[in-house]
């Protein structure tokens, strides 16, 4: 298809639908890019809209820093290496000074073709922009594991013996409401863990088998989910809860009609016949404000005996996982998405 101008109007839409996304956004959309301490910011803008008559359109250099961040929202979301980012998809410009661009579509994906007035077959459709937009959108809440780290967050240990409840509670804190929700919509996660160490003793070796059959616990935008791989006594997980489920009180949510801990993993019971499957590590979670959401994390020997003790090391994690582009050439560093981590405080310690 021949070369179009592109309005403003149009271009406009497509920026604006990019910018909820890589920009603040609102609510559930939002990488927050920009902001002071996050990523670069939004390399595109809108352009003036004259009057139906004057028709304005938008310019090679528009068209560029709008495919510059949509490709940023792409790789942030599955990575450098997939077959969707070509060579040709990431280094395609449009020429300085044509303000023509192909309507219809280009060499952006592999199995299109296009006639336009570039030789060198490096001039992107407008409507490639838009459908690259709307996987941007489809994916909003993905980061890929090349674009994402994971961080320390808060922890505690104990080494004095135990046969009770132990608790442990951690505060996160983001900057304010808007860090929080980009922290969420853009893949990250807390993540929750704990271990016993030179366990002593069957009740010992019992917590370190459940504690470590429990895996590490994934806490999302929407979602809770477990690493754990046991099929034999499989931890109890409310999976549709996440961030943007959470109240004000440990185990109600809004929006639902589910009630109790997001995770709850068992003992086994093998050791001592059976005399410790009552032992059972719990997670729950609540907002405190708008900034602030709380975990407990529950360590129950219901089992408790005056004769044997929890011995060992117990240590208990809250860390996160959180987006932070890896590129470092600055040839490439533009293509950087980051939100910078929580802070954290323990509330209740064993």
């Amino acid at each position: 298809m021949a070369a179009d101008i592109i309005t403003a109007s149009r271009f406009n839409l497509l920026q604006k639908r990019l910018s909820s996304i890589l920009g603040s956004g609102n609510a559930q959309s939002g990488y927050g890019q920009g902001i002071s301490g996050y990523g670069g910011r939004v390399s595109s803008s809108e352009v003036s809209i004259l009057n139906e008559s004057n028709r304005n359109i938008a310019t090679a250099e528009n068209i560029n820093e709008l495919y510059t961040d949509i490709l940023r929202a792409r790789i942030h979301q599955i990575g450098y290496e997939n077959e969707e980012i070509t060579n040709t998809v990431r280094n395609a410009r449009l020429k300085p000074n044509l303000n023509l661009i192909a309507d219809e579509t280009s060499n952006f994906f592999s199995d299109l073709a296009v006639e336009s007035e570039d030789p060198d077959g490096e001039l992107l459709g407008m409507r490639d922009f838009e459908r690259m937009m709307s996987l941007v959108e489809r994916d909003k809440f993905l980061v890929h594991d090349s674009m994402a780290v994971e961080e320390t967050g808060e922890s505690f240990f104990r080494v004095r013996p135990w046969d009770f409840k132990l608790t442990h509670e951690v505060r996160v804190r983001f900057r304010n409401a808007n860090h929080r929700r980009h922290f969420f919509n853009s893949g990250g996660q807390l993540q929750i863990s704990a271990l016993l160490n030179n366990p002593a003793g069957n009740k010992s070796l019992d917590w370190a088998q459940t504690l470590s059959l429990a895996g590490t616990i994934k806490f999302g935008y929407n979602y809770c989910e477990s690493t754990s791989t046991d099929t034999t006594s499989p931890p109890t997980i409310l999976s549709g809860i996440g961030n943007y489920q959470l109240s004000n009180q440990y185990d109600v949510y809004t929006g639902t009609n589910l009630t109790g801990p997001l995770f709850v993993k068992q003992s086994r019971g093998e050791y001592d016949e059976g005399r410790y499957i009552g032992n059972n590590f719990t997670i729950s979670a609540k907002e405190i404000n708008a900034s602030e959401i709380q975990f407990r994390m529950v360590y129950d020997d219901v089992s408790a005996d005056s004769f044997q003790y929890v011995q060992g090391t117990m240590r208990s994690f809250v860390n996160h996982y959180r987006s932070k582009g890896t590129f470092a050439s600055e040839n490439d560093i533009y293509l950087n998405v980051e939100v910078p981590a929580p802070y954290y405080e323990n509330i209740t310690t064993f």
